[in-house]
């Protein structure tokens, strides 16, 4: 995998290959050369931060292995709420149906309804002028307090 690759050339190009040795692999099935470590990098987050997530994983982790003054990475998150409109964007995707180039689909409109709102949608940039008002924290994850 191209980030293991990446990530041993980083270590060895700074001269740490003594001070830093790579696990990959579940926390719950690896087996660790020492009792403790200094940090634990681990992808965590899932959408909303813990959904379909390994939040607890990463947890037992920490609570097992991390030394007291250990590092986790990343170690701070926080979730932002923002009200939204996305008339346009709605239009774009559910009445585009009403008339496609001439053709009426509104057979597809109540799929395409469904689908917009029922699935979370990862690729798209919230544009500026969808943002209704200020955003605000919702949710803040320290993972450095138990």
């Amino acid at each position: 995998d191209i980030i293991d690759v990446a990530a041993e050339k980083v270590v060895h190009e700074n001269g740490a290959d003594d001070r830093v040795t790579f696990l990959k692999g579940k926390v719950e099935e690896i087996e660790l050369p020492v009792d403790k470590v200094d940090v634990i990098i681990s992808e965590w987050m899932g959408t909303f931060l813990v959904c379909e997530s390994m939040i607890s994983s990463v947890l037992d982790a920490r609570q097992m292995y991390l030394k007291p003054d250990g590092l986790m990475m990343p170690s701070l998150t926080k979730l932002f709420l923002a009200p939204l409109c996305l008339n346009k964007y709605y239009k774009e995707r559910v009445e585009f149906w009403d008339d496609v180039y001439g053709v009426s689909m509104q057979s597809l409109k109540p799929l395409a309804k469904k689908t917009f709102f029922d699935r979370a949608i990862y690729d798209r940039i919230i544009e500026e002028d969808e943002v209704l008002g200020e955003s605000c924290v919702i949710m803040t994850l320290d993972m450095h307090k138990p």
